[in-house]
């Protein structure tokens, strides 16, 4: 009989380490999630990352989208936008 193994087994188990199978949770020190699978030579994959921070990419966002300059600013300071500081996980 083979034992059914609980998410944090599963991820501290001798196989699944050696095979990289679980990765550190961004933000959420001590917690592990799945990498990605399946591992594959030319296109590996990527580490989990942190979440985007809401508002974090407004002016990059919206210069993308033709907004420039007097434009952007006046949306900032009417408030129509917002831009807030990145995290720094």
């Amino acid at each position: 009989a083979v034992p059914v193994l609980n998410y944090m087994e599963a991820a501290t188990h001798p196989h699944n380490v050696a095979r990289g199978s679980f990765a550190p949770t961004p933000g959420k020190a001590g917690a592990l999630e799945p990498a990605p699978a399946p591992k594959l030579s030319r296109t590996p994959g990527s580490a989990p990352r942190p979440n985007p921070t809401p508002g974090g990419d407004t002016s990059k966002v919206l210069s993308d989208y033709g907004f420039a300059g007097a434009e952007l600013k006046s949306l900032l300071e009417r408030g129509a936008v917002v831009e807030v500081s990145k995290s720094k996980l």
